[in-house]
């Protein structure tokens, strides 16, 4: 279920109730988008800011910021951002024609593509026009 806030919420929508919350305390500005590790275990949300957050999702805790608009002057809106399927990389897409390559065994920036506007990620390539 998404809103227009920085809390992220599960619910159970059988019985109606909140199975986890992560409070805005960590997440300072709007969500825009989230995505689940191929594990199930992990939670990626980005920010409209340019900020994304990994959460485990079994303890419901807080894990790891990155910041993914560092080198933007422009707009620092992250509008996707994914684990590809294998979850060995995640992958972060900003309005200023910026898509990232992430890897998820240190959190190290491994490609830094500039000047495309969509986006296309699997296991083995990012691709944009």
């Amino acid at each position: 279920l998404a809103s227009a806030s920085n809390d992220i919420k599960f619910w159970d929508l059988r019985s109606k109730s909140l199975i986890q919350h992560y409070p805005s305390d960590v997440v300072s500005d709007l969500v825009s988008t989230i995505g689940f590790h191929p594990s199930g275990n992990y939670l990626l949300s980005a920010d409209i800011n340019g900020k994304a957050t990994i959460w485990d999702v079994r303890e419901g805790r807080f894990l790891v910021s990155l910041d993914i608009s560092h080198r933007c002057s422009e707009s620092k809106d992250c509008t996707s951002a994914r684990f590809s399927s294998c979850g060995r990389s995640l992958v972060t897409g900003e309005t200023h024609r910026s898509v990232k390559l992430w890897s998820t065994k240190n959190l190290d920036l491994s490609l830094d593509f500039v000047g495309g506007s969509s986006l296309c990620a699997s296991d083995e390539a990012v691709l944009f026009a």
